[in-house]
């Protein structure tokens, strides 16, 4: 029962196998039945083979050998379909040294021969190797009589024949070599191997199987770079008029597994133009205001602005293009309120109402204005005050005054106040010679206001020259000739005050040279007691 079911198995698998190779096509086919055994005696070899069903492209789909073989026929020679004694060996050993000399070739049959017993022998049998060395056998029987009933020597005879055609090498595989690195560093790759054919010879079979082999590999996930959607669509205007810009994005699609990030740029910008902008008008600064169109009684003035634009459709500027004011109201005078044109110390005073104030050049040797003003007397009637001078300098004053402005504004910056005596000499020499107008003697304060503050700076020390030349041009100022000019000054405010003032700034200024000022007291007339005490009365009633 047990074997009947084996077999059934076996016929069953049999059966089915083909139809699984066709079903899971590619890979390898079913072994092939066993072969023939290449030796009858002494060992031979079966060999059966299979083959590989893949497209070139998918060999590493099959893995293995193509051929098997196991071993057959392991009995000795010797003992088969035979076995003969010492004494039969030996004989059929003289046997073939005696036919030595007449062996047949291979193939042939030797002429039959009778003993003396009556046997007889068969023909030499066919060459056992048709190629290469083989054996010949024949065989007799014993033929029995009636008087001998015994037959002697051997009943089979060998003897070795050698076939001139040389037996045919089949070729035969080397050792597979090593797999081969993989193809791919990383993704899908493929790994192979070779192995070498030694060619047959003689008219052997070449070699059967793949002279290569190959198989899937994969080392690493391979690193994708990444890549650049689709551009979006270009955005609409950044203005809906004059110049704007459109643009449009992309997004980076990766990257991954180590992979490059996207080149280039994200944004694209793209000039666009709709058209001019509407520009409003917009007004001008107002122009100034025109004359008076009278000078008293009530006049207008006028002003006027100009309008830039519109453009492109704008608004116009809005408001007024002209505007007109009232002026000069104030009433009219009278003849009798009005001063005449008067000729006075060579200067024409032209036509002037009562509270104004004329004013005209000073002479050529002087700057400024020479002013006069018109005045009511009691009755309110108009009349001319005599000029002031005030406002004119001399050219030399002047001159000096604006170098003195200039080292105070070194003096302010830290700067040495190199030629600071010299303009001190030329001030008491200057000053020495008088004055012209009252508008010298408040030049020559001022001079002296900027020196006091250049005395005051620390990086610079006065010498006794300077300190003589200031005391002195402070006497100058207080001769008696400019008496009547200060107190023209005293117009302009208390002056004498602040002449005395600044004499206590430059003694305060010099310190412990007050030695030095004791000194040049001498030479120091105009600054008796008598005389100052006469200017700080004329200085308190002001």
């Amino acid at each position: 029962m047990f074997a009947r079911s084996v077999e059934s198995t076996a016929v069953i698998k049999e059966c089915l196998l083909p139809w699984v190779v066709f079903v899971f096509a590619g890979g390898w086919s079913v072994w092939g039945h066993w072969g023939q055994c290449s030796s009858e005696c002494g060992g031979g070899i079966q060999t059966r083979a299979r083959t590989c069903q893949s497209p070139p492209e998918e060999y590493f789909l099959c893995e293995g050998v193509v051929e098997e073989g196991r071993p057959c026929n392991s009995q000795s020679c010797s003992g088969k379909g035979r076995h003969l004694s010492r004494s039969q060996s030996l004989r059929s050993v003289d046997s073939r040294k005696r036919d030595d000399t007449d062996k047949p070739r291979s193939g042939q049959q030797s002429p039959q021969t009778d003993s003396t017993s009556g046997e007889e022998w068969s023909a030499w049998s066919v060459c056992s190797a048709t190629c290469g060395e083989g054996w010949q056998s024949r065989t007799r029987f014993c033929v029995s009589s009636s008087y001998s009933t015994q037959c002697s020597g051997p009943l089979r005879e060998q003897r070795p024949c050698n076939n001139s055609a040389v037996c045919p090498v089949h070729g035969a595989w080397d050792e597979w070599s090593p797999w081969s690195l993989c193809s791919s560093t990383c993704g899908r790759g493929y790994r192979s191997r070779t192995r070498t054919c030694t060619p047959p010879q003689f008219g052997g079979d070449p070699c059967d199987g793949p002279e290569k082999q190959t198989k899937f590999c994969n080392i690493a996930v391979c690193p994708v770079d990444g890549v650049w959607n689709e551009w979006s669509s270009w955005s609409s205007c950044s203005a809906t008029c004059s110049n704007g810009t459109m643009q449009r994005t992309r997004e980076c699609n990766g990257p991954s597994y180590g992979g490059s990030e996207c080149r280039g740029e994200w944004l694209e910008t793209f000039d666009c133009f709709l058209g001019d902008c509407p520009v409003d008008g917009k007004w001008q600064p107002w122009s100034l205001w025109s004359g008076c169109s009278k000078t008293c009684g009530g006049g207008r003035q006028q002003r006027n602005r100009i309008c830039y634009g519109p453009f492109f459709g704008g608004q116009p500027c809005p408001g007024e293009r002209e505007e007109i004011r009232h002026c000069n109201e104030k009433k009219c005078p009278e003849p009798h309120e009005i001063c005449g044109e008067d000729n006075f110390s060579n200067v024409v005073w032209k036509m002037t109402p009562a509270g104004d104030t004329a004013a005209v050049r000073c002479p050529p040797n002087a700057m400024g204005l020479i002013l006069r003003r018109c005045s009511l007397d009691e009755e309110g009637i108009a009349f001319w005050e005599n000029p002031t001078y005030m406002k004119c300098i001399s050219n030399d004053y002047r001159s000096i005054q604006t170098l003195t402005r200039e080292h105070l504004s070194k003096a302010q910056r830290g700067l040495v106040g190199d030629g600071v005596s010299e303009v001190m000499t030329k001030l008491r020499v200057t000053s020495s010679d008088g004055t012209s107008y009252s508008g010298d003697l408040l030049a020559i304060l001022d001079v002296l206001k900027n020196m006091t503050e250049i005395f005051r700076r620390a990086y610079y020390s006065p010498t006794s020259a300077d300190m003589r030349n200031f005391v002195q041009s402070v006497s100058n100022l207080l001769m008696e000739e400019n008496r009547d000019r200060w107190e023209e000054a005293q117009l302009l405010g208390p002056n004498i005050k602040e002449l005395f003032r600044l004499v206590e700034d430059f003694v305060d200024v010099i310190g412990l040279r007050m030695k030095d000022f004791h000194d040049m007291y001498e030479v120091t007339d105009n600054l008796g007691d008598a005389k100052i005490h006469e200017f700080l009365g004329m200085a308190l009633v002001v």
